[in-house]
């Protein structure tokens, strides 16, 4: 389980082992997550918006970036957690992802907490902005 400490931009997750009872109770949910389609639909839009821009495009950078996504299925209050040694990169990167619209609504577990997206170093990435709904 993730445990937030400290506030706004100093804020960081530690993560800790879960006990058992909190696990059980927890694995429908995250069952019925993954299965829904809405994760795999988030992170095609995500790099549609990142690849959209040469500057953001991802390939040579690592971001946290935590937000979330409203009733509508749009992504807003999007956070940048830490610099990705860019400053120009650093203030592009939110603005790109909010307000995308995802034209799907969320499970209803996504809306009652944030959302947090890892952008990892892969050069062999290779942008692809057609999106199927």
């Amino acid at each position: 389980m993730a445990q937030t400490v400290g506030q706004g931009s100093k804020a960081v997750f530690v993560l800790k082992r879960a006990p058992d009872d909190v696990v059980r109770g927890q694995k429908h949910k995250i069952d019925s997550w993954r299965t829904s389609g809405f994760p795999a639909l988030l992170q095609a839009r995500v790099l549609a918006a990142l690849c959209g821009d040469n500057r953001t495009v991802p390939g040579n950078y690592r971001a946290l970036l935590r937000f979330r996504v409203d009733v509508e299925g749009e992504i807003w209050n999007v956070q940048l957690l830490g610099s990705t040694g860019d400053d120009q990169r650093d203030r592009l990167l939110p603005a790109t992802l909010n307000h995308i619209k995802l034209n799907q609504t969320p499970p209803r577990q996504m809306l009652q907490q944030p959302l947090t997206v890892a952008i990892l170093p892969n050069r062999g990435l290779r942008c692809h902005t057609e999106i199927r709904d």
